[in-house]
């Protein structure tokens, strides 16, 4: 019984935290592209290049 206990403790761990990294791997890709668009747009802005918005 205490080994019963103790899998389902570490897979419910395990399950939490690959949740938990896929998440912040998501929000970091959105960041990611959020600093190239405000990138993109001060090159424009200040007219030293960037990428016209379609």
């Amino acid at each position: 019984m205490k080994k019963y206990a103790l899998l389902l403790f570490f897979s419910f761990a395990l399950s939490t935290s690959l949740v938990s990294c896929r998440e912040t791997k998501d929000a970091a890709e959105a960041t990611g592209e959020a600093v190239e668009e405000g990138v993109n747009e001060t090159r424009e802005n200040t007219g030293l290049g960037g990428q016209d918005d379609l």
